[in-house]
């Protein structure tokens, strides 16, 4: 059988028809009743009694505690206010490793590329006969022709 922490016949009574998980945490429950409470004043008025109670829990209000309050009293120190860690810059770890190139070294390489003449144009600008703007803009109909086939 479980042991008793107080003489209180609740406890005894609790004991008998609980199983031992069970009462265990009812007895818990009992303690922090007796310990954390006092009666302050005890009266009667039309029969009934008055009791007035006092908790001297320390913890107060819990659903008041804001959540930086919670983290520091359970990490046990204060959270700094200047953060000075800051996270790693992303890796690369997949595929051999190659020393990485600047933006500038980058750039000057693809200017010394030779670039691609239009047929279309005739510019050296980057695009070729099928995307040329020059040929767009000749087959691009105007809206008062789409509208007569249309209609």
């Amino acid at each position: 059988m479980a042991e008793l922490k107080t003489p209180l016949s609740v406890e005894r009574h609790a004991r008998s028809i609980y199983t031992t998980s069970s009462f265990y945490r009812v007895q818990d429950e009992i303690c922090a009743a007796c310990f954390t409470c006092h009666v302050l004043n005890v009266s009667e008025s039309e029969g009934n009694m008055e009791f007035t109670i006092k908790d001297t829990n320390e913890t107060g209000d819990a659903t008041n505690i804001g959540k930086e309050h919670q983290f520091e009293s359970s990490l046990g120190m204060a959270a700094p206010r200047e953060v000075n860690i800051h996270p790693p810059t992303q890796s690369k770890n997949k595929g051999s490793g190659k020393r990485l190139r600047s933006g500038k070294e980058k750039a000057i390489e693809e200017s010394q590329k030779k670039r691609r003449t239009c047929k279309s144009c005739g510019e050296i600008a980057g695009h070729n006969i099928r995307i040329c703007p020059k040929k767009q803009q000749a087959y691009k109909p105007n809206a008062a022709e789409v509208k007569r086939t249309r209609s």
